[in-house]
């Protein structure tokens, strides 16, 4: 997967979620878009106030575990704290 993020201070931190027909069907896109909003749920405290997250699925989630899911996003959402914090000094 890949986060993309940026800082927009009038707003709260909000999370868009983009799953392409190459993941899977229907029921397999709307399965990650859950997982993912789930497990973005207790990192979105890490983020600056203000934070638009932007996460695209690749069709490889698919054979992820949710843990191994919730680790990869963890790490990413870590990296791009760091980003958002020297983008709003």
């Amino acid at each position: 997967m890949v986060v993309y993020g940026r800082l927009d201070t009038d707003r709260s931190t909000r999370l868009g979620l983009s799953v392409s027909r190459k993941v899977g069907g229907a029921v397999t896109r709307n399965r990650i878009r859950r997982r993912l909003s789930e497990a973005f749920r207790p990192l979105g405290g890490a983020l600056p106030n203000g934070a638009n997250v932007i996460i695209v699925a690749r069709p490889r989630i698919v054979e992820q575990s949710y843990h191994n899911m919730e680790v990869e996003l963890a790490g990413l959402i870590d990296k791009l704290a760091g980003a958002l914090a020297k983008e709003s000094k």
